[in-house]
């Protein structure tokens, strides 16, 4: 009797344990301490080779040498952010001919892979026009840059196989964001080595599902890099239920600067030619993991200002007096005072409850005037467009760009 209490005590105190944190794993269930947990994610899409701010008079804006600075800036300042990118960063043509026309597309496609790394892009997810460079060309600059290329749903036309990474998974504070890009197919049918059967794209939503399984198991917070059509993107919205927010690129009407819902997801996008960066930030309480839209707070807050605002404003009517008796002898009046009483109450009592929640926030961050260039990009920018094509570039000193993700290498 002894010996059999003896291991269950055993049992209880060491195998026990082990086998809920398994169980808890293999249902997706990753702990995290209680407090508050911060990520920060910046992104980019659609810029299309845009090395300079844009000729806007007066104030231009955009431009690697302020997206470089800024991030920069972002890191002194003691945070660790997750950079990203969905797509079509390279170039601003989808069909490029061979020879001469491709070849210059091809280096200033390293080019610009070399500063992603420098400036610490953690993934990329490739667009037509990035590929339009050539699949295999495309593949080999991303490899000698060390970005990692996110595209779940891309399939060598010869080995039968990813010859990208499926997804990624990045820890910060605790928290951890996986992250997983897809395109659509019928973005690639007029590309040469599309047609040759160099590669292919599979449906996006039968492979975003599979790897959404995946990575429900091993992150906190799922992201999809989604360089989509309008209608593959509103099926991948309505149908990928593990995904909780999807970065957009590739031109997609309607989508405002604001969070916006496709399918009860939140679906956010950069703009485009790298004038502004997209700032993603969750925040994470008590474990709490389905954050929730955080401009909800600031509509609450709006909406009882003015809700105070009009209250005020039969006060002074009422002199200082009561305002329920002083309007007691208009009906509608008083009906109006209860209405905007019961508002307020209901909106206090909402944003409480908000201050308790996780939450996420998304803004544009304008690469305007207000932010300085990096001398040491800028420079390399403008030898870069000076110099003829078969000169080598002359060797710079290492930009810091940050701690180097372990996830990533860069």
């Amino acid at each position: 009797m002894k010996t059999r209490r003896k291991l269950h005590r055993t049992f209880a105190a060491c195998v026990l344990p082990l086998l809920l944190m398994t169980m808890a794993a293999a249902a997706g269930c990753i702990d995290l301490d209680k407090g508050e947990k911060t990520l920060l994610v910046y992104f980019n899409n659609d810029v299309r080779g845009q090395l300079d701010p844009c000729g806007c008079r007066g104030n231009p804006t955009g431009g690697f040498a302020k997206r470089h600075a800024f991030l920069n800036e972002v890191r002194s300042a003691g945070d660790d952010p997750i950079v990203l990118d969905a797509g079509d960063l390279l170039t601003d043509s989808e069909f490029i001919i061979e020879g001469e026309p491709r070849r210059q597309a091809r280096r200033l496609a390293g080019f610009i892979l070399e500063m992603e790394r420098e400036s610490g892009l953690h993934a990329i997810t490739p667009g037509e026009k990035d590929l339009s460079i050539g699949y295999g060309e495309f593949a080999a600059l991303a490899k000698k840059a060390g970005i990692t290329v996110l595209a779940a749903n891309i399939r060598d036309g010869y080995l039968d196989r990813n010859p990208f990474a499926d997804s990624i998974v990045l820890e910060r504070d605790g928290v951890r964001l996986g992250v997983t890009g897809l395109l659509s197919p019928g973005l690639f049918e007029k590309q040469e080595d599309y047609l040759k059967g160099d590669f292919r794209v599979l449906d996006p939503v039968a492979e975003g599902r599979r790897v959404l399984e995946d990575l429900k198991g091993r992150s906190n917070i799922q992201v999809v890099m989604a360089h989509l059509t309008l209608a593959d993107l509103e099926r991948a919205a309505a149908e990928l239920e593990d995904a909780d927010f999807f970065l957009a690129g590739h031109p997609v009407e309607g989508l405002s600067t604001r969070s916006n819902r496709i399918g009860g997801k939140v679906v956010l996008h950069s703009g485009s030619e790298g004038r502004f960066l997209g700032q993603l930030r969750i925040v994470i309480r008590g474990g709490d993991l389905k954050p929730i839209d955080g401009s909800r707070k600031d509509l609450l807050q709006a909406r009882i200002r003015g809700v105070d605002a009009q209250i005020d404003a039969y006060k002074r009517k009422a002199g200082g007096q009561d305002v329920l008796k002083y309007f007691a002898s208009k009906p509608e009046e008083i009906a109006r005072i209860r209405e905007l009483l019961a508002d307020r109450e209901d909106s206090v009592r909402t944003l409480d409850k908000l201050k308790t929640r996780s939450f996420f926030d998304f803004r544009f961050v304008p690469l305007d005037r207000t932010f300085g260039e990096d001398v040491g990009i800028a420079g390399r920018i403008e030898r870069f467009k000076g110099k003829a094509p078969d000169q080598k570039e002359p060797k710079e000193p290492a930009v810091k760009s940050g701690t180097p993700n372990p996830s990533t290498g860069v």
